[in-house]
């Protein structure tokens, strides 16, 4: 259980959002690994932040974004904590703007393109998010999956919450 001080106060421009997620392989090799790389050097340069929206197109602009690092394991009874890293989504666009690059990602071309801020807003672990969220410690987050603000109550409170 989260214990939350009565001073403690969720900042409400996050309140009602709701969240897009999306796994990065951490083998440099995989698909997902290079578009997020592709995604890093584009806001180094000044280009715009894009990913690709969830199956059911469901994110509209204010809503979160998040780059999924797993918890992965490192010896007999440890893991690491995994990475969550949360953007703001600007702006959605048709599936015509998806990037030339993403081509060979073959049964995602319906799918909307977000736009995305340059800076994170936040950037935590894995195992605090799964904590919050009641999931168990071997869950891993597979595919880019939309989750509604109802669900994500306990998590906002827990990591937009300011003093």
């Amino acid at each position: 259980m989260i214990n939350m001080s009565k001073h403690m106060v969720m900042n409400n421009e996050f309140s009602e959002c709701n969240m897009v997620m999306t796994p990065i392989n951490k083998n440099i090799k995989s698909r997902s690994n290079r578009d997020y790389q592709e995604q890093m050097e584009r806001i180094k340069t000044g280009k715009q932040h894009v990913w690709d929206d969830s199956k059911d197109n469901l994110a509209i602009p204010g809503d979160l974004f998040a780059y999924v690092e797993n918890c992965t394991k490192i010896s007999e009874n440890k893991k690491t904590d995994g990475c969550v890293r949360i953007y703001k989504i600007t702006n959605v666009l048709k599936p015509t703007h998806r990037l030339p690059t993403w081509s060979d990602n073959v049964g995602q071309g319906d799918r909307n393109v977000v736009e995305l801020s340059s800076e994170e807003i936040y950037k935590g672990s894995m195992k605090l998010f799964k904590e919050c969220m009641g999931y168990s410690e071997k869950y891993n987050l597979q595919g880019t999956r939309y989750i509604k603000n109802s669900s994500l109550e306990i998590y906002f409170d827990r990591i937009f919450t300011l003093e």
